[in-house]
């Protein structure tokens, strides 16, 4: 499920959804899948390619991982529906962990569903004005944080990003009656260029972030078994710290937009 329209214009759009997914790729990849794969196959004349790749200027890795990251951006975008129904929690989860997933959200959910008609009527009967302004912002945020669930419990997912989809496809049907593809598709020609570029920038950052965090779920345990098998620092401009630190991030950033 992509949240954007395909951009068929180099255009930023275009770049944050197709070119920077696809340039990280390459860069990662330069860096630990061909230093990986020697370790795991041995030599192969492929590797000396590698081996030249790695002593190119700066300038020409930047021009050959543009080129390679068009190619990989454009194969990542066509994994979009696998890559969404992981994250969603369809594809690759253990039951048991989908099952605590969801069985937390759904409590989220409940305590909210709750919590704020409660608090709604003990600021309707109250005088005063400084409990009355706090129990406001209160259920603002509640409000919001409801937002990322769809309307009806039934529709819960096990993952924070898979109830946001599920509201944002379910909410035209419940609120107008009309499925969220034709509800969609109808809307999106009546919407003035403006607002329409607008959504696309939008669902272009959501769908570069969702693609980044997939890779760097794929390259964070290739980056650590690099690190345990050869003990070498092989980014050389930064230490074997700040490399730990840079495959921490990497996960992190796959389980925000996971969990």
């Amino acid at each position: 499920m992509s949240s954007a329209n395909f951009s068929t214009n180099l255009d930023l759009p275009f770049l944050i959804k197709i070119l920077l997914p696809g340039f990280v790729t390459a860069f990662l990849g330069t860096y630990l899948l061909f230093p990986l794969a020697t370790l795991v196959i041995g030599y192969s004349p492929i590797f000396d390619f590698a081996g030249t790749i790695l002593n190119l200027s700066l300038i020409d890795k930047l021009i050959l991982w543009v080129i390679s990251g068009f190619i990989l951006g454009i194969v990542i975008t066509s994994l979009d529906s696998y890559i969404y129904d992981i994250f969603q929690g369809f594809m690759f989860w253990p039951c048991w962990i989908r099952e605590w997933c969801y069985i937390g959200h759904r409590d989220i959910y409940n305590k909210l569903t709750t919590d704020i008609p409660h608090l709604q009527r003990i600021r309707d009967n109250s005088n005063n004005e400084i409990e009355i302004e706090n129990l406001t912002n209160e259920i603002r945020k509640m409000s919001k944080d409801i937002r990322e669930y769809p309307i009806d419990e039934e529709f819960i997912e096990s993952t924070k990003l898979g109830n946001i989809i599920a509201e944002y496809e379910t909410y035209s049907d419940k609120q107008y009656g009309i499925k969220f593809n034709i509800f969609m598709s109808r809307l999106w020609y009546i919407l003035p260029e403006e607002v329409r570029k607008d959504i696309q920038l939008r669902g272009a950052r959501a769908d570069s972030l969702v693609y980044l965090s997939f890779i760097f779920f794929i390259f964070a345990p290739l980056a650590m078994i690099r690190i345990i098998q050869t003990r070498e620092i092989f980014f050389k401009w930064i230490g074997a710290s700040e490399l730990y630190l840079l495959v921490v991030f990497m996960l992190l950033i796959t389980i925000f937009v996971c969990v």
